[in-house]
């Protein structure tokens, strides 16, 4: 599929603009994507750099990016930026920008369509009540989904967890370390605890005695993850395996906290194993599609060192960390990535994926990115961080970085870094 020409034929009369905190995250089409727009708090490297790209088709397919520290007071982007992707929506200088690009009647108006990292109830309705298409799974669906306790009780039938079993901290005593301990919601491994000893549960059981939580079997081995898209015909589509990086004493203090993806280790991997994790992907997409999810989702599972068995561990019902740093990779090999998909199909163009444009279950060049974070206990700034890790690679894309969030983050393919 030649991508260029297919997205500028199919969505010449839309306008694409993708709302985040971090401007990484909308990478990946953005040199062939029409009417594409990337709105983000603050100016950075990379938004420097987007800016400066040259036409590699025509302006029509070169990206633009609306960055509101620069039209905006101080003040009020970190009143934005506080309340996240929403903020930002609600800003009467986004509605007006958003407005003003698609045109003010429909004579040249291109339809405006939203896309996001993470849906919300409060993003699902303001979208609707400005009128917007949000290409997003259903906010209720993909919560329901996302947190870890509804989503083994949705998912235990379907997928193979750990031996696992719902109860209260106090409740966990009855289990035998070591063991997992996870409450329903969290982020980057910060509600998820490794229980060695019934002494490691005592300080949760003063600060939480009641606090409902999953308790899984404690299962060694490594953790491989796999990007997925839940069409609206009901197919669901697979990126490339990766090996999930996690807990890098280079680049985190969190022993739970993910630090990367490497795209090379899962060749290493048996055939039975690699067949294993695409029937889990395609078991657990055909479930969210029948709960009528639309969208990208991803899947970590562990493999176990001594039997090989390939357990589920969690499932990500938004778009996957690595999803852009992926489109680049499969891309580079000459296939269609999974965002490319996401947007032709929720933009209702009709195209069908062919075989012999899907990304590959196993990347055949070597690929890695490694995430570093603040291992302080103090808060970053941007000019701080800009002298500090100047030519360490993509550096943070806003202005205050807090303990354990990036730093910066490094790229490669075959072995050589990735101009960033």
């Amino acid at each position: 599929m030649n991508l260029a020409k297919v997205l500028k034929s199919c969505v010449k009369n839309h306008a694409f603009f993708y709302v985040t905190l971090d401007p990484e995250r909308a990478l990946g089409l953005e040199d062939v994507m029409p009417n594409y727009t990337i709105i983000c708090p603050f100016k950075s490297q990379l938004t420097d750099k987007l800016k400066r790209l040259p036409y590699n088709y025509d302006r029509s397919q070169m990206a633009t990016v609306a960055v509101l520290e620069e039209h905006l007071s101080e003040g009020t982007v970190k009143k934005i930026g506080k309340r996240g992707t929403y903020g930002i929506l609600q800003s009467d200088f986004v509605r007006e920008y958003i407005r003003r690009v698609c045109g003010k009647d429909h004579v040249g108006y291109r339809k405006p369509h939203i896309v996001v990292l993470k849906n919300s109830q409060l993003i699902e309705d303001f979208c609707k009540k400005q009128n917007w298409q949000l290409l997003a799974p259903m906010a209720k669906v993909a919560e329901q989904f996302e947190n870890k306790i509804s989503q083994y009780r949705l998912l235990r039938n379907t997928a193979p967890y750990p031996n696992s079993f719902i109860s209260t901290v106090r409740g966990a005593y009855s289990a035998s370390p070591p063991f997992v301990l996870q409450f329903n919601r969290g982020h980057s491994g910060n509600s998820t605890f490794f229980i060695k000893t019934k002494k490691g549960l005592s300080k949760l059981r003063k600060l939480y005695p009641n606090r409902e939580c999953k308790i899984s079997e404690f299962i060694k081995g490594k953790t491989y993850t796999l990007n997925c898209l839940a069409l609206k015909n009901g197919k669901v589509l697979t990126g490339s395996i990766s090996e999930q990086i996690t807990g890098l004493n280079t680049a985190t203090n969190n022993p739970n906290t993910t630090c990367g993806n490497d795209f090379h280790s899962p060749k290493k991997l048996p055939k039975s194993a690699i067949e294993k994790i695409a029937k889990i992907a395609q078991k657990i997409g055909g479930t969210l599609y029948r709960n009528k999810y639309r969208g990208l989702f991803g899947i970590d599972v562990i493999i176990e060192n001594s039997t090989r068995k390939v357990y589920c561990i969690e499932l990500n019902t938004h778009q996957p960390a690595s999803i852009s740093f992926e489109a680049k990779l499969h891309r580079a090999i000459g296939k269609v990535p999974l965002m490319a998909y996401f947007i032709l199909d929720s933009a209702g163009t009709g195209i069908q994926p062919k075989k012999a444009d899907m990304p590959p279950t196993l990347l055949p060049i070597s690929a890695k990115q490694i995430m570093y974070r603040n291992k302080s206990k103090k808060i970053l700034s941007r000019e701080y961080i800009a002298k500090k890790y100047k030519d360490k690679g993509l550096l943070t894309r806003v202005k205050f970085v807090k303990p354990n969030e990036e730093i910066y983050r490094t790229q490669q393919l075959n072995n050589r870094a990735i101009e960033q």
